[in-house]
């Protein structure tokens, strides 16, 4: 499936193969799933092609991207036609996904002789909820060359850091700044991030909690220790502001 690789990753283009082994070739007729679940899953596994779309007859339902009609209940991918406009023809291309499998290319203008009534897409809102891995380095980091080495002077504070965090994490949305009596954190998805400390922690509510034994701590830079000693000073105080900030962008000619 060469023909695939210049748009379709290749541990997708393993996956539509193993998709057929395992779950039409290997299935009994009960247990297959059906055309449109084939056609929902192959759009949603490549999501990343702009130009991908679910078509479906009152038979029949395909996902096709970029031309290419890739149709794992019937073992093939079909191009060189355009359902919109005209059924299957007897130079449109047909290849088979699996060469082991049923060659499905004596019955498949029974599938798309008929026009299509439906063409549609999903939109795929993806909201993420963990640190990106390059970010989670940058802090280790600045951790081990600027916060550490550096504490007595004081260089940057805490507030500034989290104003730095809260612009570098903007991918993630459900992010604030909670501050205390003497300190400020950044928290993301419920994970606060003390650069300060060197330190996650996790089960903590600063809102409602002060510290105690029952938070989960994992350091931040693994050479490093955590500040436990900054923590329990830090957090011996409820927060008593919450800060979220919304961007203001005007575009100047």
């Amino acid at each position: 499936m060469d023909y695939l690789r210049p748009f379709v990753r290749d541990k997708d283009i393993l996956w539509i193969r193993a998709a057929y082994i395992a779950n039409v070739k290997s299935a009994t007729s009960r247990d297959a799933l059906h055309c449109n679940h084939w056609a929902k899953i192959v759009h949603l596994k490549l999501d990343y092609i702009k130009d991908n779309f679910i078509l479906t007859s009152k038979r029949h339902s395909v996902c096709r991207v970029n031309g290419y009609y890739i149709d794992i209940f019937n073992n093939a991918i079909l191009s060189g036609f355009n359902w919109e406009f005209e059924g299957f023809k007897e130079d449109s291309s047909f290849r088979i996904i699996d060469p082991t499998g049923i060659d499905r290319k004596y019955i498949i203008h029974k599938y798309y002789n008929e026009p299509i009534v439906n063409m549609r897409r999903y939109i795929v809102d993806v909201k993420e909820y963990t640190v990106r891995q390059e970010d989670r380095e940058w802090m280790c980091s600045v951790y081990k060359h600027i916060i550490c080495p550096n504490r007595d002077l004081k260089l940057i504070s805490c507030n500034s850091w989290d104003l730095i965090l809260y612009s570098k994490l903007n991918y993630i949305e459900d992010r604030e700044i909670q501050t205390g009596n003497i300190h400020t954190v950044l928290v993301a998805h419920g994970v606060y991030i003390d650069l300060e400390c060197n330190a996650y922690l996790f089960n903590f509510d600063w809102k409602t909690q002060v510290w105690n034994e029952n938070i989960r701590v994992v350091p931040i830079n693994e050479q490093f220790p955590v500040e436990y000693e900054f923590l329990r000073r830090f957090y011996a105080e409820k927060a008593i502001r919450l800060t979220k900030i919304h961007y203001y962008n005007k575009e100047l000619s």
